[in-house]
């Protein structure tokens, strides 16, 4: 009410709530939601699933992710307008404390397989140790390397020691120099249950690097091309998810093949094409 905005922009369910509810009464105001996750995947309980299913028809429009999250919008709650806008990829990366060297864990002569993100049950983080463990011996001069930080850290810890993986796997923690991982880096791997739009994903392929992915809900399968830049896996099926990374990480033409293609989502995802995308939605009566 003091500020009178033209526009008013949530993020995340909770924050979506409480703007259509803030804007009653304010009808200069264009109110637009934006959800981050699969609501599906991340329920809220039945206080706020009813609030949401209420609220979402005072907005002006909700933007998803993914199609896959516009059609449950569309089926579970009264929004209005849903529009997609993906999120956009930022190349190169900014570094930030804390900053940590990759040749503390990547030797010069290794080829190294990636994974980025919380080490958290969603990421299933097991699943890409697992599927390295039972590739290991077959491609003696490739390393696992997990970046990020979490509840699960304990447990990984306590799988690489189980299959005598330490020298092979490495958990260096939280990083604020992505970049340079991404970088040094020769194939990366996400093994989530499940996400919202993994802008990890995104970011190794701006890099340059090949992607192995269980397809699951939601968007690895709108940032991998399958046999274009990256390998699509049925999701929660870990041979085929450890064959698809076996047979990039043994073949070399293939995986400088796959990271032509990976290089495309900086212009597929760039800031000035989702810049563009939001600009339109604010524009439109």
């Amino acid at each position: 009410r003091e500020v009178q905005p033209a526009v008013a922009l949530s993020a995340m369910h909770t924050a979506n709530v409480v703007l259509a509810l803030a804007a009653r009464g304010l009808p200069g105001v264009r109110t637009f939601g934006s959800e981050h996750n699969f609501p599906p995947k991340a329920p809220m309980g039945i206080l706020w699933e009813t609030m949401r299913r209420q609220a979402y028809g005072r907005l002006s429009a909700v933007v998803a992710l993914t199609q896959e999250c516009a059609h449950w919008l569309t089926l579970h709650t009264g929004a209005r307008k849903i529009v997609v806008i993906p999120n956009a990829v930022t190349w190169p990366l900014p570094a930030h404390a804390p900053r940590l060297d990759p040749r503390r864990c990547c030797a010069p002569d290794r080829h190294i397989l990636l994974g980025v993100g919380r080490l958290s049950a969603e990421k299933n983080f097991a699943a890409l140790v697992g599927a390295f463990g039972l590739l290991a011996s077959r491609h003696p001069h490739w390393d696992l390397v997990i970046l990020g930080e979490g509840p699960e850290r304990a447990a990984l810890e306590a799988q690489v020691r189980a299959a005598g993986l330490e020298g092979r796997v490495f958990l260096p923690g939280r990083v604020g120099n992505p970049g340079e991982w991404y970088s040094q880096a020769a194939l990366y791997g996400m093994s989530s249950d499940f996400e919202g739009f993994p802008n990890t994903l995104v970011e190794a392929m701006a890099y340059g690097l090949p992607a192995v992915s269980f397809d699951c809900d939601t968007g690895p399968r709108d940032i991998i091309r399958h046999g274009v830049d990256g390998l699509l896996v049925p999701a929660g099926d870990a041979a085929l998810f450890g064959a698809a990374l076996g047979r990039l990480m043994g073949d070399d033409a293939l995986r400088h093949t796959f990271a032509a293609g990976a290089t495309q989502v900086r212009e597929r995802f760039s800031m000035p094409k989702i810049a563009a995308m939001w600009e339109a939605l604010f524009a439109c009566p």
